[in-house]
């Protein structure tokens, strides 16, 4: 389609394009199943998946519903100008359902909105590799051109999205990239077709103005800003438009500028533009004292304008009130940034040195000298003026902060609209959302937790933790999923609260302490283990906790050498059908942390000796439990405490030796 076939579009919307933008709608017919949906629908068709024990569909639409309402709530805090959250929500939205386009341009969106366009071109352009025709996408690429200074590239994107919907941000941009590129007919072409498509507005006159102003056509800029006078003569700061683009023509036309500033002000006295450009017009025709009259007044409206105080602080030079000038060029140091351009930071230094060498501060102006040649010499080619930024113009424009110039950069800044919130109070829409995401989630943890994915699920419920503590089997799924994917440190957490509320369920108490065993929080883990050592259920359970120690040679011990240097640890059985023996239990560890197990009162150790027949020459441990409950002891091979073979049928219950099975020559692998 050729440019002029878009452009006779472009009247039909352009009226209603005047007020708020509204969302495109056009692509919603052509989004993919699993976008069209909410992230309602989504959770109750994985919900119908899952009771029909189709869990890969399941976990597809969990997944899906996830991302849709991540990407809500993320909208909705960039809304709110909570750009951290914000991005942080779409950005998991995103990792939920990568091939979820939409959440992923408004991730875009969102690191547009704060200027960073590098991260917000590459997710942009990762959308449109997966959807090339996403008007979005294409609309927003358009823009991070264009505010990256690739003006061709811009104008190509944005005619891409001008074929296939007509926008007013699409085609003002796009007439914008033409102007950039000096190739004002086609830009022409496009203003001309939205003035003679809709009724006769001002605001439309200097919109197209500041355009042509800001690429620096003076002329076009000044005849639709005084179309704009005329038709609406009491319109607020359309005058300081006016006096600006005649500012910027150059002294011939300062009288006409100085015209329309002041007649600006006699309608908009706080116009911070017509002041600061009154005391720029004072300024360059040498008259320091109207200069200083003027600049004093934009540091009291403004006092946190470095630039401000500057101009302030040369006017009074100029005028020779050396003193004003020395307290306005210090507080124009203090409120520089440190990214600011240190040309203009080394003119501060060099002219407060002349003020205070006319003071006849010699010390202090030698000082401020040498300043202004450090930030020279070190910071070679820093010190020229900045390259004019992309709506400031050129020149002196370069030092505009004003509103109009604002208007501008906020109206480009605007990006597409995402799909809209519900219309319900935010706080509940969050906390009906937050539900949501965490059954989604915990769901999700169950499906992973059946394919015996436990990294996978342990993840999936710490996420539904966050969204939603209080489904009632989490904390059960959480832990058990923690523990058998041998992340004990996350295991604890949830398996202390529902020991908390389960103290006598035996399993959660084993799980417990040996999570704290496992990361050497031995005195918890002994403090856990103690209430069940003499319960029936502990001496049948097939959760014993087993130590297995390898005594080293006799004079180790006769020379008084600890059990942590003498021996090797092995642990620990677990209940089959339940957990795998850890993988670290599995491995040779210092005895050391069955000695600090001894430590805080958990086992007690003797020392023996023994010759026997059938023994091996050495010595051996046997490990008692404390006094005050059941004896249980691991013997060396076939030895009993009395040096005998061991029969058979040992003398005594199985009661009383509940830990006797695992008395088994040291060997490598699982206990169980």
């Amino acid at each position: 389609m050729s440019r002029t076939r878009i452009l006779v579009k472009v009247g039909l919307w352009v009226w209603c394009c005047l007020l708020p933008a509204a969302q495109p709608r056009a692509q919603e017919n052509a989004k993919p199943e699993s976008e069209a949906n909410s992230p309602e629908q989504a959770f109750q068709a994985a919900q119908t998946f899952q009771v029909a024990g189709d869990y890969e569909r399941a976990a597809a639409a969990y997944r899906e519903a996830v991302s849709g309402a991540l990407q809500q709530l993320g909208n909705l805090r960039v809304s709110n100008n909570e750009y951290a959250e914000g991005i942080d929500l779409l950005s998991r939205a995103v990792k939920a359902a990568p091939t979820r386009v939409t959440a992923r341009v408004d991730l875009a969106i969102a690191h547009f909105v704060v200027r960073d366009f590098d991260k917000a071109k590459r997710e942009i352009e990762a959308a449109l590799e997966q959807d090339p025709k996403d008007l979005r996408a294409l609309n927003l690429a358009g823009k991070i051109d264009f505010m990256k200074g690739d003006f061709a590239a811009a104008a190509n994107r944005l005619e891409s999205a001008l074929r296939m919907q007509t926008d007013f941000d699409t085609g003002y941009l796009l007439a914008l990239a033409d102007l950039e590129m000096k190739n004002p007919v086609p830009a022409g072409v496009i203003f001309d077709e939205m003035q003679a498509s809709s009724v006769p507005s001002a605001s439309l006159h200097v919109l197209i103005g500041l355009a042509y102003r800001e690429t620096g056509y003076f002329d076009q800029a000044a005849n639709h800003f005084v179309k704009a006078i005329e038709l609406e003569p009491q319109k607020a700061r359309v005058r300081s438009s006016l006096g600006l683009t005649y500012y910027l023509q150059g002294p011939q036309n300062y009288a006409k500028a100085r015209e329309q500033f002041l007649a600006e002000l006699s309608k908009t006295p706080d116009d911070y533009d017509s002041k600061y450009y009154l005391g720029m017009i004072a300024e360059k025709e040498q008259k320091p004292s109207e200069s200083e009259k003027w600049f004093e007044l934009v540091t009291s409206a403004r006092a946190d304008d470095p630039d401000a105080f500057f101009r302030l602080g040369r006017a009074s030079f100029d005028a020779g009130h050396l003193e004003k000038a020395v307290a306005a060029l210090q507080k124009s140091l203090v409120l520089t940034s440190n990214d600011a351009n240190y040309g203009e930071v080394a003119e501060v230094h060099d002219l407060m040195s002349k003020a205070l060498e006319e003071l006849n501060r010699h010390a202090e102006a030698e000082s401020e000298l040498t300043q202004a040649k450090r930030i020279r010499s070190q910071l070679p080619g820093r010190d020229s003026p900045p390259a004019p930024d992309t709506f400031t113009g050129s020149g002196e424009a370069a030092a505009m902060s004003g509103s109009r110039q604002q208007e501008l950069r906020s109206m480009l800044m605007r990006a597409p609209h995402g799909p809209e919130l519900p219309n319900s109070r935010e706080a509940e829409y969050v906390k009906r959302v937050s539900a949501m995401l965490g059954e989604a989630y915990h769901n999700l943890g169950v499906i992973e937790a059946r394919a015996a994915r436990y990294s996978n699920a342990e993840e999936e419920f710490a996420e539904a933790a966050r969204w939603n503590p209080k489904i009632e089997s989490l904390d059960r799924n959480w832990g058990l999923a923690a523990f058998r994917a041998e992340r004990y440190e996350h295991a604890i957490g949830p398996l202390k609260r529902l020991l908390r509320q389960t103290p006598k369920d035996a399993n959660v108490r084993q799980m417990l302490g040996l999570s704290y065993y496992m990361t050497e929080e031995f005195a918890k883990s002994a403090e856990t283990f103690r209430p069940i050592l003499d319960s029936a259920q502990w001496r049948y359970s097939r959760w014993r906790t087993t130590f297995f120690a390898n005594v080293g040679a006799r004079r180790e011990l006769s020379r008084g050498s600890s059990l942590g240097r003498a021996g090797a640890l092995r642990a620990v059985s677990i209940p089959r059908g339940v957990a795998r023996v850890p993988a670290r239990a599995r491995a040779e560890c210092k005895l050391g942390r069955s000695t600090l197990l001894h430590r805080h009162g958990l086992f007690q150790t003797r020392q023996a000796r023994s010759g026997r027949a059938g023994i091996k020459r050495g010595t051996f441990s046997e490990f008692t439990v404390c006094p005050g409950h059941v004896p249980a002891r691991l013997r060396a091979p076939g030895a009993t405490p009395n040096g005998r073979g061991h029969p058979a049928a040992e003398r005594g219950t199985r009661r009383e030796a509940c830990l006797r099975g695992c008395a088994l020559p040291a060997r490598k692998g699982a206990v169980g």
